[in-house]
């Protein structure tokens, strides 16, 4: 059953409750401290991740490379083929696994635009009042 209230008694509920509205650099703050310390974070030059996957009549292994500033390098191997994407801070390429391309090709703009995103080390987080804001914005 939904009950409608007046606007200032949920308001007068909330601030009974003890709810306070937190800052983003708060709530920044908070993220960075569960993971440890923005010098520990920063300390970390590189990191690797691999993943298993398959059905019936497939499996795929992927893995990604991300190394401080800005490379990253995405890789999917399955049925004897291997894709793979490359950022290596300025320019992105590609090779198509489907296609048995053999030799990397340069990037759609709107494609290199989302590898280059995923190679931001930090993520959105950290120093996000600082330059990874701007080149979010893409200013």
């Amino acid at each position: 059953m939904l009950r409608k209230t007046p606007a200032g008694d949920s308001h007068a509920r909330t601030a009974r409750a003890g709810c306070v509205a937190q800052t983003a650099d708060e709530l920044v703050a908070k993220n960075i401290a569960a993971k440890a310390s923005m010098e520990k974070l920063k300390s970390v030059k590189s990191m690797r991740a691999t993943a298993d996957d398959g059905g019936p009549a497939w499996s795929s292994r992927s893995s990604w490379s991300t190394k401080r500033p800005q490379q990253h390098a995405p890789r999917v191997h399955g049925d004897g083929m291997t894709g793979m994407q490359v950022y290596d801070g300025k320019t992105a390429w590609m090779s198509i696994a489907v296609r048995r391309q053999e030799e990397p090709e340069v990037m759609p703009a709107d494609q290199a635009k989302m590898v280059e995103e995923q190679a931001d080390f930090d993520g959105p987080l950290v120093d996000y009042n600082g330059e990874g804001q701007h080149r979010r914005a893409g200013r």
